[in-house]
């Protein structure tokens, strides 16, 4: 039984060495292909130092890489170390290798696949015909070539973009009615989204050409309005022989009127002397202010009243005077509140101290009330 156990234990620690030792091999592949360099020597039968190496790994890395990189899938090798790191940590976690069996062939199928499809660009300038297999390698520049010379480019495009779409769904466990509805979706609500903004930009497009075209029609019509005032009044020529025939009779009527006036202003001062008679200036032409309203107001048809003018009131003064004079009205109108009680009696802190005991009893938790305080404020219930 004891020889038992040992062995149990020999082997979970073992396990978890080779676990462990298989994991740092993967990093050091993984690190050695990452930092290939192809003008590092692969050769090991060297002179020490003679040849200076850029892998990370040192010569064992270059000698290591270079026939992984040339000979294989080229820079999709890296699937190869990753795939060394997945087996190291089952062997760690003592689980099975087989488990990984399906992993593993999907990480080599991607790596073929897209070592094919570095390789295209080359096979497709050469025609088949690749002279070096870098970056994809010895196996997928033969099988690039061979699928360009029997399928053709487009052939290949199409085989080689069907293979990846089942592997997709096959790695992905993918839907592709569902993944092409979503993308029917998406592809839908882009559209939308660019129909939106194209209708949004139009319509701000023609309202600003409304908003032009009424500036402009606004500019048109002041400018027009200008040109109308600037515009010089129409002066109507009337023939001379009428002008003459319509003044004379006015200038007759005035010559008359004054002749009468002259008169009258004689015959009321018959008692001045001549030389108060002599020292008056007469102006033939002057009529008295009295004569000119009276002549002006018979030219209209109406009367003319004088200028009536209100006496101006000062409202704010009027207003200070009014609250001044106001007698508010006494606070005694007022009736002072009933006082309140606010005082618990017993009954009502009994009825509380159940209630409160019944509520924690809901949430299970058993409480007696032994003690109550009542406050003006907050009563305290002691349990």
């Amino acid at each position: 039984m004891v020889r038992r156990k040992k062995s149990v234990t020999n082997n979970y620690y073992s396990n978890i060495a080779g676990g462990i030792l298989v994991i740092a091999i993967g990093f050091l592949l993984l690190f050695a292909i990452i930092s290939y360099d192809r003008t590092d020597n692969p050769d090991l039968h060297v002179e020490y130092n003679s040849i200076q190496v850029n892998n990370w790994i040192g010569r064992v890395g270059a000698a290591i890489a270079y026939p992984l990189m040339n000979y294989t899938l080229g820079y999709p090798i890296i699937v190869l170390p990753v795939i060394i790191i997945l087996i190291g940590y089952q062997l760690y976690n003592r689980r099975k290798i087989f488990e990984l069996l399906q992993i593993i062939l999907l990480l080599f199928a991607w790596a073929i696949l897209l070592s094919i499809f570095l390789a295209l660009p080359d096979a497709f300038s050469t025609n088949g015909v690749i002279r070096e297999y870098y970056p994809s390698g010895l196996l997928g520049g033969v099988i690039a070539s061979l699928v360009l010379v029997y399928l053709g480019k487009f052939g290949s495009l199409l085989t080689l973009l069907c293979i990846t779409l089942a592997l997709s769904v096959f790695s992905l466990r993918l839907d592709i009615l569902m993944a092409f509805n979503k993308l029917s979706q998406g592809i839908n609500k882009i559209f939308q989204q660019i129909y939106q903004e194209f209708h949004t930009w139009n319509q701000k497009r023609l309202q600003k050409r409304k908003i032009a075209i009424r500036k402009k029609e606004e500019f048109r019509r002041m400018k027009e309005h200008q040109q109308e005032i600037k515009k010089p009044p129409e002066i109507m020529t009337v023939p001379e022989e009428n002008v003459v025939s319509q003044k004379a009779p006015e200038i007759r009527s005035n010559m008359e009127d004054l002749q009468q006036l002259k008169q009258k202003r004689f015959e009321e001062i018959p008692e001045k002397s001549n030389q108060e008679i002599s020292d008056i200036s007469y102006n033939k032409h002057a009529i008295p202010d009295e004569e000119k309203k009276s002549e002006r107001d018979a030219d209209v048809d109406f009367e003319v009243a004088d200028e009536i003018r209100e006496e101006e009131v000062d409202y704010d003064r009027l207003v200070k005077e009014s609250v001044a004079k106001y007698q508010f009205p006494s606070i005694d109108l007022l009736d002072n509140p009933p006082p309140e009680d606010t005082t618990v009696t017993h009954q009502e802190l009994r009825v509380n101290a159940e209630l409160l005991e019944a509520k924690l009893l809901d949430f299970g938790v058993k409480a007696k009330v032994v003690r109550v305080t009542a406050g003006p404020v907050i009563t305290l219930y002691e349990l």
